[in-house]
């Protein structure tokens, strides 16, 4: 009876999961077996202070945990894992049998073999060398010893510093063999395609040069990049003496670089920035949003805070934008449409993969890589489509524009007949008026004679009243000169004083040097007008100066009759029009205006500091220039 009460005690007190642990069974008709449900079990070691020694142990052995999940993963990317899994061989022949991870990203990943009382480790992973493994493999890879004449119990420990599933395979190693073949080779081709299309379009871009092509080639290099860490050829090729890089690309560099010129296409390809403005704008900030957040994320954004979802939102944006421009006439966005469907689904399909909604599978595992070549082949025939859109657009305008002369030529036709109609009964009028005239011309000539007296007393009124014109417009212009200085005079007046630059060289070459003349450089009274006009030349040390240096209006980038008004508004009528109203008035940029008034201001600052009496008019500061 005590007997009894004993065993049903240890029952009670021990864990009924260790007793529930299905052992895998290995024959000789297995091509693959995939480590799910109750075939292992986890221990977490959250302060990575377990040794194979410890858990092996009876108290902690009763602390692993049998896996329900059919898509166990390390949940707390902080700790390490145990995994232990038990293995009958009822193999008959004489097969080897490997033990191979699907998650090449894991940086520390070691089998523990059973060895009478010690246990022999092997090691992998990404944090060590590529070419120290076991199998030189972009897969994790250990040989797994088994033994047919009893259950092998082995022990794997697991950490990794990103979510890394425990998806686990055992395999014969000739099927290994004849998968891994496979498996590379459709990685060479696919890389292969790539490169090719890149060379293909770059050869186009020389053709071309629009830089369209150049954010294609980025792009799909970026999608390369991308590809080479998430699958980790680019860890056994390119940087297999740094394996600190794995999580560097992985995670920040091939992310960011993907998206980035993958925007910079679309908005070049889609020609936003020329055809849609607004949907450009929203496409920039959807992008700048995401790498505000993502720079956020790696510097003091909490775990707990992390969406990786947002990564999608540029590329699920810029695919709505691309229904608007189809939608909304622009036609060559058809195929990139198309394309970009199935690198949406690729990327959908991998979340889905990464949180454990869907399994790791040939197809899973790879489909970005599927994507990518299908939809660089597609942006391909998009670029081509895109060329003969636009093709098609200027044939169109020509045609137009060959209607148009035609309907040109013709009504000129038209007209030409007209004239013609017009001439000959302009003629038989003709024709009847010179009799008329011919019995006229005696008439006629006798008053030719009085005509030419009349003709000669009017062309003395004719100088006469030219003159008063003259000294009427000179006495106009020098009453708004006048008036300048007091009343206000409308932008109408004053390009009457000044109406283009020759005026305002004139009235400043005046102001400036009269009749008088002193070299900058030596001194000397004795010039030449240049050639140039408005400037003069030292006739001892050749000094060329024009006739804006040392004013105001030195160096000028836009008219000057426009800068003598905005001088005249500034000094005479001060604060009474607004940057605006001067802008809009004289047909300038608000910021220039704003700009060339602050000089003046300063001038005339300067002025009252140096002559201490106000600035009374605009012509006392126009020489204070630098």
């Amino acid at each position: 009876m005590r007997t009894f009460r004993l065993i049903a005690f240890i029952f009670l007190v021990f864990p009924l999961q260790v007793q529930a642990q299905r052992i895998i069974e290995i024959n000789d008709s297995l091509n693959e077996f995939i480590f799910s449900g109750e075939y292992f079990m986890i221990l977490e070691d959250k302060n990575h202070t377990l040794t194979i020694e410890d858990i092996t142990t009876p108290e902690y052995q009763s602390k692993f945990i049998l896996n329900k999940s059919e898509y166990a993963y390390n949940e707390n990317i902080n700790s390490a894992y145990w995994i232990k899994f038990k293995v009958k061989n009822n193999s008959k022949g004489d097969k080897n049998f490997i033990l191979e991870s699907y998650s090449p990203h894991t940086n520390d990943w070691r089998l523990f073999i059973s060895k009478g009382d010690k246990f022999k480790v092997k090691k992998s992973g990404t944090d060590i060398n590529f070419y120290q493994r076991e199998y030189i493999n972009k897969n994790l890879i250990f040989n797994l010893p088994l033994d047919t004449s009893g259950v092998n119990t082995f022990y794997i420990k697991v950490y990794s510093r990103n979510f890394s599933s425990f998806d686990f395979r055992i395999k014969p190693l000739d099927y290994f063999t004849f998968y891994n073949t496979n498996e590379y080779y459709f990685l060479g081709l696919y890389y292969g395609i790539l490169l090719l299309m890149a060379i293909y379009n770059l050869l186009i871009f020389f053709t071309t040069r629009e830089k369209v092509y150049i954010y294609y080639i980025l792009y799909v290099f970026s999608g390369m990049l991308t590809t080479l860490a998430d699958d980790s050829l680019g860890y056994q090729f390119v940087w297999f003496k740094y394996p600190e890089l794995n999580s560097v690309v992985a995670n920040y560099l091939a992310p960011v670089t993907l998206l980035i010129t993958f925007v910079l296409y679309s908005r070049e390809f889609l020609q936003l920035k020329n055809n849609f403005p607004k949907y450009d704008k929203v496409v920039i900030a959807g992008t700048l949003f995401y790498l505000f957040y993502y720079l956020l994320r790696i510097t003091i954004l909490p775990e707990a805070l992390f969406f990786r979802g947002l990564y999608v939102v540029p590329f699920v944006l810029t695919f709505i934008i691309a229904l608007k421009c189809f939608f909304s006439g622009y036609k060559p966005a058809r195929f990139f449409i198309a394309g970009y469907t199935i690198i949406l689904i690729s990327i959908i399909i991998i979340k889905l993969r990464s949180n454990g909604s869907i399994e790791g599978n040939l197809f899973t595992v790879y489909s970005l890589n599927y994507g990518l070549v299908l939809e660089v082949i597609v942006l391909s025939f998009a670029l081509a489509d895109r060329i003969k859109y636009e093709k098609k657009e200027r044939e169109k305008a020509l045609k137009e524009k060959s209607e148009a002369q035609e309907k040109i030529i013709l009504q000129l036709r038209i007209n030409e007949e007209l004239k013609d109609k017009v001439n000959k009964e302009l003629e038989a009028r003709v024709a009847e008026r010179t009799d008329q005239l011919n019995q006229k011309n005696r008439d006629l000539e006798e008053m030719n004679i009085k005509l030419q007296e009349m003709t000669n007393k009017a062309n003395e009124m004719a100088l006469k009243v030219d003159l008063d014109n003259w000294n009427l417009n000179k006495k106009v212009k020098e009453s708004i000169k006048d008036r300048m200085s007091g009343l206000e005079v409308s932008y109408d007046e004053f390009q009457k004083i000044f109406p283009d630059e020759t005026a305002c060289f004139r009235y400043l070459y005046d102001l400036k040097w009269g009749n008088l003349f002193q070299c900058k450089k030596c001194g000397s009274a004795e010039y030449n007008d240049h050639i140039k006009g408005f400037a003069r030349k030292c006739a001892i040390c050749d000094y060329y100066e024009s006739v804006t240096a040392n004013t105001l209006y030195h160096a000028l980038k836009f008219p000057i009759n426009k800068a003598f008004y905005i001088t005249y508004l500034t000094i005479q009528k001060k604060d009474k029009f607004t940057l605006d109203e001067m802008a809009e008035l004289i047909k300038l940029q608000r910021n220039t205006c704003w700009k060339f008034r602050k000089k003046i201001q300063e001038a005339a600052e300067a002025y009252q500091k140096n002559n201490r009496k106000p600035v009374k008019s605009w012509e006392e500061i126009i020489l204070t220039g630098k």
